[in-house]
């Protein structure tokens, strides 16, 4: 009887069920595979939208990216930035998100709404906001060295500090999201278990390495993994606050592609650097799943 009832229940379901499923893969389809399949074709062509032109060049796209000083600077840029912000990311997180679990309630409140607070506010107005604070002249962050008696640098527009005043910016906006994340894993973890180590008479950096970090070693994958994805994507702060300058100290690849994209119609060119930029992702995100796995082990 009971079987009769779970297979009439199935049978009902099944016209939403691939409802749900053709809508997923359409959706899928029209606006991720087809547009990356076009990009790789069209890495293939001379393909200017102004000039009107469309026409097969193989692999002269990748030939003249490849050989542009700019693009190889932005390409190590990308990486420098996109390693360097998920390392500092997934470590600072994690001290945050185990200072928050063994403070006081009130504290932990106080905590959780400090760091969730940025995530809400939007890259845009986030640059904006860090490039007034970074300003060299009027900034609030030179002001606050003055009163120390040092002089900052000219943050954004020297070439020594503008990555870094950029890694800072997207710290302060990003770093929130990996401490909700180790919380929730933190969670996972019985009262119980933390009482029981205390009476045992381990130490707070026993407890840390012996039961909270193999725990959440599942976030840290995640957060690793999705952090590479998308700093290797960042564009915003990094037009906003210095547009690739001063020089190539701040250049990515995301700027490289718009520059091609929408200021000399380059689609063509456009499309290899994003088929490269698609490669790398790739790599990076193997190496980081490989390296997870590894310290899970």
């Amino acid at each position: 009887m009971a079987d009769r009832r779970k297979t009439a229940l199935i049978k009902s379901q099944r016209p939403m069920i691939v409802l749900v499923v053709t809508i997923l893969v359409l959706f899928y389809v029209v606006f991720v595979f087809f547009p990356m399949g076009y990009s790789i074709i069209g890495s293939l062509f001379n393909w200017n939208i102004a000039r009107g032109t469309f026409s097969f060049n193989g692999f002269e796209n990748y030939k003249s990216i490849f050989s542009a000083p700019k693009f190889v600077d932005s390409i190590w840029n990308s990486v420098f930035f996109s390693v360097v912000m998920t390392l500092l990311r997934c470590t600072i997180s994690m001290v945050i998100a185990v200072i928050i679990t063994f403070s006081t309630k009130k504290l932990k409140d106080f905590y959780q709404t400090c760091f969730f607070l940025p995530i809400i506010i939007s890259m845009v107005a986030t640059s904006y906001l860090w490039k007034w604070f970074f300003d060299g002249k009027n900034g609030l962050i030179n002001f606050i060295l003055s009163l120390f008696g040092m002089q900052g640098p000219n943050w954004l527009n020297d070439s020594s500090y503008s990555m870094l005043a950029i890694i800072i910016t997207t710290l302060w906006k990003d770093i929130g999201f990996g401490v909700v994340l180790y919380l929730a894993g933190i969670a996972q973890i019985s009262p119980s278990i933390f009482e029981a180590a205390q009476l045992d008479g381990a130490t707070k950096p026993k407890i840390f390495v012996n039961i909270i970090l193999p725990v959440i070693g599942n976030v840290t994958a995640f957060l690793a993994l999705t952090s590479v994805i998308g700093y290797m994507q960042s564009f915003d702060q990094f037009y906003i606050m210095t547009e690739g300058g001063p020089g190539t100290s701040s250049y990515i690849m995301g700027l490289y592609l718009y520059e091609l994209a929408f200021r000399s119609y380059d689609f063509g060119k456009a499309s290899a650097v994003s088929v490269v930029m698609f490669s790398i992702i790739f790599v990076l995100s193997v190496i980081s799943s490989k390296l997870n796995q590894r310290s899970g082990e």
